[in-house]
């Protein structure tokens, strides 16, 4: 059975209509488990395998699923992804009713997470470039299978977050990976996708 589309607990998009573009909400991670972290100015080290942490090898991440062993490079779909479900819920009625100005959209696609390594105190930097090719392989791997499995994909992109500040909720050298069913218009202006298109059409 098809879910009826909510905005509140489904990832979706909202137009803005004075940049008449897109803009992605993702309110459904609101349940995400947030470890009551506070931002401090000490520096601490980093082991080389912590038990606490979601991302090393064997442990047990905060949705409950067991994070493989691994040697080198590690993916796995995000258990707490921005967006999800390639199957668009349909909207419901009142969604339809809903006056100009507030528009939104399912938005939908698949979250992957990176592992760089087992090591937990390693940064990319400071890997090896036979440890390094395994994550590139990687990037190759999700780029190639994601589209083949999933025509309806329109944008992939590989980003990182780096410290807490910056929404990182894990220590651990990681990246992340989105599929998504629409062109981020905010990473790739509305302005540039018709220009593109009016070169390729002229």
């Amino acid at each position: 059975m098809q879910q009826t589309f909510d905005p509140t607990q489904h990832p979706h998009q909202r137009f803005n209509p004075l940049t008449h573009e897109w803009v992605i909400c993702s309110s459904h991670r609101n349940n995400q488990p947030w470890q009551g972290q506070i931002k401090t100015n000490e520096v601490s080290e980093l082991l080389p395998c912590d038990p606490k942490c979601f991302l090393c090898p064997n442990n047990t991440r905060a949705g409950g699923q067991v994070t493989n062993y691994y040697a080198l490079a590690y993916f796995f779909e995000n258990d707490f992804a921005a967006v999800n479900d390639l199957e668009v819920p349909q909207e419901s009625e009142s969604d339809l009713l809903r006056p100009a100005l507030h528009q939104t959209e399912p938005a939908c696609g698949k979250c992957f997470v990176i592992c760089y390594n087992p090591r937990h105190d390693l940064t990319m930097a400071e890997l090896s470039p036979d440890q390094i090719s395994p994550i590139i392989n990687a990037w190759i791997e999700l780029y190639t299978t994601i589209k083949r499995k999933h025509p309806n994909v329109s944008d992939e992109r590989i980003f990182k977050n780096k410290g807490t500040m910056l929404g990182c909720s894990n220590p651990h050298p990681h990246e992340q990976v989105w599929a998504l069913s629409y062109i981020l218009s905010l990473a790739i202006p509305t302005t540039v996708l018709e220009s593109q298109e009016n070169f390729a059409n002229s």
